[in-house]
């Protein structure tokens, strides 16, 4: 990514140029390309800020941050950051953070200054931005403003597309599901939570552990013995009963048991990130990052759009296609 790298030398620019204005295609290229289409944009802001955009066939990544001109050297702090890749061709958000005070900075130096072209220059090389005027393959979901969190943002059905979680320095290790739709969750008014295979397999791994279920179980809840809260940023989850099961060798449950704990199975999720179309729960106990989105479907969520014999209950159907 062009624009992620830096570099430092003497340019011959404007004295009195302090900001930038307007949408720009990046490129190595000498000539603009004649689609108007770019694999990298930045968006400068009058205020001091940007927007950064990377698309290819797999990936989508989205920068924000602030810069300073001086001297002809644009130094740029990158604060925020999604980024999207594209599995089964569906994209999946893998990574989201904004840090107000980040010290991930990068300068670059303009070389040769115009309104409708620059050249910058990072470490040996020469970069060529042109205006243009649309990030061409771009959805504005990706870029759209986080929004509060609140209860009326978190209604819905959500479809949960995939799980992360850091490797350190190595990046970020994920999984995404083949079908988001029978691994998501609905919430409704007052605590009520009705199709959600997302809380029935947060129920199981809590359960597994902390030993109370072995690894080869399963379980099923009922809607009516689960609730959700919030407080603040964390949305609190609970479980008061559910039924656990041992798959035989078809995958039909036998040794069927309904267990209700002394203390309801809880768990406190993180509202990482909140968007009108995404949404990322932390779960501190795992250390692992759950990315949604809106279910947009035109069938409810976990329903085939055409009949398909079931041999298990709805819920049981949705466990036995959990990947």
């Amino acid at each position: 990514m062009l624009l992620l790298a830096a570099g430092c030398t003497q340019s011959n620019v404007p004295d009195d140029l302090y900001h930038l204005d307007g949408l720009w295609g990046l490129t190595t290229d000498r000539t603009a390309p004649l689609d108007g289409r770019y694999e990298e944009y930045v968006r400068f802001y009058t205020d001091d800020s940007f927007e950064y955009f990377y698309i290819t066939s797999t990936e989508y990544v989205y920068h924000t941050g602030s810069y300073t001109i001086n001297k002809g050297e644009i130094e740029m702090t990158y604060k925020g950051l999604r980024r999207f890749a594209v599995a089964d061709e569906v994209p999946r958000l893998i990574d989201s953070y904004y840090a107000s005070n980040s010290l991930d900075k990068g300068i670059l130096v303009i070389t040769d200054y115009g309104t409708d072209k620059m050249v910058l220059k990072a470490n040996s090389s020469k970069i060529n931005l042109f205006k243009t005027k649309e990030v061409y393959g771009w959805k504005d979901e990706f870029s759209a403003p986080a929004v509060p969190v609140s209860v009326d943002a978190l209604l819905g059905a959500w479809d949960q597309l995939d799980f992360y979680q850091y490797a350190g320095w190595s990046g970020v290790t994920w999984w995404y599901f083949f079908e988001p739709d029978k691994n998501g969750m609905t919430l409704e008014e007052d605590g009520v939570m009705t199709y959600c295979p997302f809380w029935s397999n947060r129920v199981l791994e809590k359960q597994i552990n902390a030993y109370k279920l072995s690894a080869n179980e399963q379980v099923v809840i009922n809607p009516a013995d689960c609730s959700w809260s919030l407080g603040g940023d964390t949305l609190t989850m609970t479980c008061s009963r559910y039924l656990a099961y041992t798959p035989d060798a078809s995958g039909y449950p036998t040794a069927e048991h309904t267990e209700t704990p002394e203390q309801p199975v809880s768990i406190r999720f993180m509202v990482q990130t909140l968007t009108p179309d995404y949404l990322i729960l932390y779960n501190g106990e795992t250390m692992l990052y759950h990315a949604f989105c809106r279910h947009k479907a035109d069938t409810q969520p976990g329903q085939d759009k055409a009949p398909q014999r079931r041999l298990f209950s709805p819920a049981q159907e949705a466990l036995r296609q959990w990947r």
